[in-house]
């Protein structure tokens, strides 16, 4: 990963050190709520909301209701 960039709140925008060969990768996320054990927080994409390039992959967080939210810790894996 070259840099994990906060684009607005709850959206992050992962760009890769060395750009892939194309956008057909997998990735999996995983969004943490420290501090907080009642409420879910929720790591996806929307279908056209969200940008996923061979250079770079956004992300973001959600509550359980949807709306765009911080993280206190976000987990990223990419598969090619």
């Amino acid at each position: 990963v070259h840099s994990v960039t906060r684009t607005s709140t709850g959206k992050f925008r992962v760009t890769f050190l060395s750009p892939m060969p194309d956008a057909s990768y997998c990735w999996h996320a995983f969004a943490r709520n420290a501090g907080n054990q009642s409420a879910m927080k929720h790591a996806g994409a929307r279908a056209t909301a969200e940008a996923k390039t061979a250079q770079f992959v956004e992300v973001v967080c959600t509550t359980s209701n949807g709306s765009l939210s911080d993280t206190t810790e976000m987990n990223l894996t990419v598969w090619r």
